[in-house]
């Protein structure tokens, strides 16, 4: 490292004290005026081409003219405080301690970082490492056009607070974590990491329950789809169980046979006896409800089911099916999904139990798709996510869900979950997210992402709950994200197209 930048950048020195200097940690004094926050990089030379890595984790200040029995006499006496400031005191000094997370040699000018092996010595110099140190030590990027710029790092020091997190744009294959408590950023992040991944003409799909996303999807010349409308899905693409529950009021044990054996007798390719020609739909194992409600009536003589039985089946069927808007034809993702488009379904208004008939319909059908190679790779946001995927319940989009980030590393399948309640979505789901992006939640939700903090220390997750707007915890596997790091995201490119914003009710109403 060359000698000037590091001299222009020492911060402190290494003290010795009961835990410190050791393998792990190490504490040092702060010089004057240099103040670093939580997250900051900070290294110490071990050798003439080697140096340690440690990330500030905690700070504290000693000042003798402060303890509790010199300000009691102070407040007793009506003394004013008379003592010289940390930069002429002989006593007053700051203490940070900092996490060593990496070793890193230098040779010619190439820097090779590894595990820490070696301890640091009391005395040494404490320096802010080079911005090409600290971008490799956080597995950051340099190619911003090839990369995911979602902001820079969010730290005191001048030279880091220029530094970009621009991520690999390949963590995508391996799913995003996107949680934080409403109004916490944690959807304009959202929306940041949209904009990078439609630089990369990924094709992405926005499942929005709130209108979030419809505005920058627009803003990017994508087609906002309302289900019912101008997007449906398949009967074909639903379980039997997904069936069942749209039909409550079949329920006798004949009514269910034939309704399921109807139904998979389709899925499995066409009933017995039905020419293939008189099936709606072209694809074997696709078929419409009235394919359904022929197939009753074809099979029902064939299970000793009495004509009024089969008409309750066919009423019923038809009665509680045609309620649904939203199934219908095959929807045309072939046409749709092109390099750098976006489709934002939007489902706004839609009740629970739609909801996921529509997520876990559309995603086997995107799933299926991709696997047959008849669809790009794409890369769809589930917003709510646990809403879809929850923890101690069971629910249709669930397996899918669970599927989907099991194997899209294989299929160019890439999930982003977002949700404001950590807590009541399935762990096995967001530990299989690779990236992970942690912003203000509730102290009772802390417990819910400790399975996902990585290598973020206890601090740093503890003050989760107070982070500024806008500012998160970057985590994710070794192969991802090398460290945890704080960062501020950056500002849309597209601000106009921030739905989040909430309404402002006095303007309404003339205050």
């Amino acid at each position: 490292m060359r000698e000037g930048s590091k001299t222009e950048n020492i911060i402190g020195t290494v003290v010795s004290d009961d835990v410190s200097p050791s393998f792990e940690i190490l504490r040092f004094k702060a010089k004057h005026g240099k103040y670093v926050t939580p997250g900051t990089l900070v290294a110490v030379s071990v050798s003439d081409n080697t140096f340690l890595v440690g990330r500030i984790t905690s700070s504290h200040e000693y000042n003798p003219h402060e303890s509790s029995d010199r300000v009691t006499v102070r407040d007793t006496m009506g003394i004013k405080p008379d003592y010289p400031g940390e930069d002429l005191s002989l006593t007053i000094h700051r203490r940070y301690q900092a996490e060593i997370i990496d070793e890193v040699k230098e040779l010619n000018g190439v820097y090779e970082i590894y595990p820490p092996e070696k301890m640091p010595r009391s005395g040494s110099e404490v320096f802010v490492p080079p911005q090409k140190v600290i971008t490799d030590v956080m597995g950051l990027e340099v190619d911003l056009e090839k990369s995911l710029n979602i902001g820079t790092l969010a730290v005191s020091i001048a030279e880091e607070e220029k530094i970009p997190v621009a991520i690999k744009r390949e963590i995508i294959q391996r799913h995003v974590f996107i949680g934080g408590t409403t109004g916490g950023g944690k959807s304009y992040a959202a929306k940041v990491l949209a904009e990078e991944i439609h630089k990369q003409k990924i094709p992405i799909i926005f499942f929005d329950t709130q209108y979030e996303f419809a505005p920058l999807t627009e803003a990017l010349d994508g087609t906002v789809l309302v289900p019912g409308r101008d997007y449906w899905i398949k009967l074909s693409s639903l379980t039997e169980t997904e069936l069942l529950d749209l039909i409550p009021a079949i329920t006798h044990e004949l009514h269910v046979s034939l309704l399921t054996k109807a139904f998979l007798t389709l899925k499995e390719g066409g009933p017995t006896g039905i020419p293939q020609t008189t099936i709606s739909t072209t694809n074997k194992g696709d078929f419409d409800l009235n394919d359904l409600i022929e197939t009753i009536e074809r099979i029902g003589p064939d299970m000793a089911a009495k004509p009024n039985t089969v008409d309750m089946v066919v009423g019923r069927t038809r009665y509680y099916l045609s309620r649904y808007d939203f199934l219908g034809q095959e929807f045309n993702w072939q046409d749709v999904l092109k390099p750098n488009y976006v489709v934002d379904i939007n489902c706004k208004g839609f009740g629970r139990q739609s909801l996921q008939f529509i997520l876990a319909s559309t995603l086997r059908e995107l799933n299926e798709l991709r696997k047959r190679g008849e669809i790009k790779p794409y890369v769809i946001f589930i917003d709510e996510a646990h809403l879809f995927v929850p923890q101690d319940e069971s629910s249709p989009c669930k397996q899918i869900i669970r599927e989907s980030v099991r194997i899209g590393r294989h299929h160019g399948i890439c999930v982003v979950l977002i949700t404001q309640s950590p807590m009541d979505i399935d762990k096995k789901a967001i530990r299989q997210c690779n990236t992970r992006l942690l912003f203000a939640i509730e102290p009772d939700q802390l417990q819910s992402i400790q399975g996902v903090k990585a290598d973020a220390t206890q601090e740093m997750i503890g003050r989760l709950p107070k982070a500024p707007v806008g500012t998160c915890i970057l985590t994710g596997t070794y192969d991802t994200i090398k460290h945890a790091i704080p960062v501020k995201i950056r500002r849309m490119e597209h601000p106009e197209a921030d739905a989040g914003k909430a309404p402002d009710i006095f303007s309404e109403v003339g205050v």
